[in-house]
């Protein structure tokens, strides 16, 4: 299990330091190039919680009862969101996002799971949308098409 925690942290940082790694470019090179001619921009968000779980119970089937775990301090990447966006073309945009939550969630903890993507960090798509604007001088018709969660409970889709 540690093992695991420890793991999708070290993806979430790796990840972080990637994306960001656009942005500090001091050269100006092939990349530096596609990134600009393409507007391609990448982002990084974190949710970072901690909590202190007391007088937690857990049911124990082989006893019939709940039985008091230890109290305990949890440290988690609730959301963790990476985004890359760009416009090839003078009327095409793109906007993709993926989501790893729940990274360090102590199963223990007296925090809720998630609504929208399961009560463990999972790394996916979030949402992922082209548009296109047929007539480019012209903002009277924009064609959308793409893939974003369902809002469910009171998690909001922009989160």
């Amino acid at each position: 299990m540690q093992t695991t925690k420890i793991y999708k942290t070290t993806i979430v940082f790796v990840l972080s330091i990637l994306i960001s790694s656009f942005s500090f470019a001091q050269e100006d090179n092939k990349w530096s190039k596609i990134l600009k001619d393409y507007k391609i921009k990448a982002g990084v968000g974190f949710q970072v919680w901690s909590t202190y779980t007391v007088d937690q119970e857990i049911f124990d089937s082989a006893l019939g009862d709940y039985v008091k775990v230890d109290n305990r301090l949890n440290f988690e990447l609730h959301r963790s969101r990476f985004s890359l966006s760009g416009q090839p073309y003078p009327n095409l945009k793109f906007n993709a996002t993926a989501a790893f939550d729940f990274v360090g969630r102590d199963a223990l903890a007296a925090t809720q799971g998630g609504n929208n993507n399961g009560p463990r960090g999972e790394f996916g798509l979030w949402g992922f949308y082209l548009r296109w604007q047929p007539n480019i001088n012209s903002d009277l018709l924009h064609i959308t098409g793409g893939f974003m969660p369902p809002q469910i409970g009171r998690e909001s889709i922009t989160a």
